[in-house]
């Protein structure tokens, strides 16, 4: 900021009181012969100075601004109350049906990924990757006993595999119980035993 012309400075600072930690303050008139409570909001009337900008720089670090200090506190009281609202406004019902859905593409991961040759995951594309050929995507049923094939579901993973560059795509359903079960498309599973991605013996 620069600095006004002498007369302009001591009219400013007849006008102003300064803060009660002005004796702390570096740029208060206590401690330096070009003080800037004029111009900071911790020491003007606000109907005069209602800017943002402080002047605040204590000779103590240790000593915080009262004022200064209330503002922090009322803006972690703000944020905390922002995140528990969030929190209460989650759908528990929901969160409890993704993190069913997380257990059971960890189940999958378990039974069939790790069991396979050269696996990994991808995320642009289903849950998995078996046998660096084959995406596999998981999906929960929690509420049946004998898991239901959704076609479009069957459709979106085998459309995924193909743009991603992967020959086959099937879905793994899992029940109630944790029992899942593997569906390919009738072509698809063709495909597979003619490639012989998987051997006689299932290995």
């Amino acid at each position: 900021m620069p600095l006004l012309p002498k007369s302009a400075r001591e009219s400013l600072s007849s006008q102003v009181t300064p803060c009660s930690l002005a004796s702390n303050c570096h740029n208060s008139p206590t401690n330096s012969q070009s003080p800037r409570c004029a111009f900071c909001r911790l020491s003007w009337d606000p109907q005069v100075n209602a800017g943002a900008q402080h002047y605040w720089r204590p000779v103590n670090r240790q000593i915080a601004h009262p004022v200064l200090r209330a503002e922090r506190r009322a803006e972690l009281r703000l944020r905390l109350q922002k995140r528990v609202e969030v929190r209460r406004g989650k759908d528990r019902g929901r969160q409890e049906v993704l993190r069913q859905a997380e257990r059971a593409e960890r189940q999958t991961e378990r039974a069939i990924i790790k069991a396979t040759v050269n696996s990994g995951r991808k995320k642009q594309d289903g849950d998995h990757i078996s046998v660096s050929r084959i995406v596999l995507d998981t999906k929960n049923q929690p509420g049946r006993d004998n898991p239901v094939v959704v076609l479009a579901q069957l459709e979106k993973v085998r459309e995924d595999a193909r743009l991603n560059g992967y020959p086959l795509g099937g879905l793994v359903l899992r029940n109630k119980q944790g029992r899942g079960v593997v569906v390919f498309a009738e072509e698809d599973y063709a495909r597979l035993l003619a490639q012989g991605v998987l051997d006689v013996d299932g290995t």
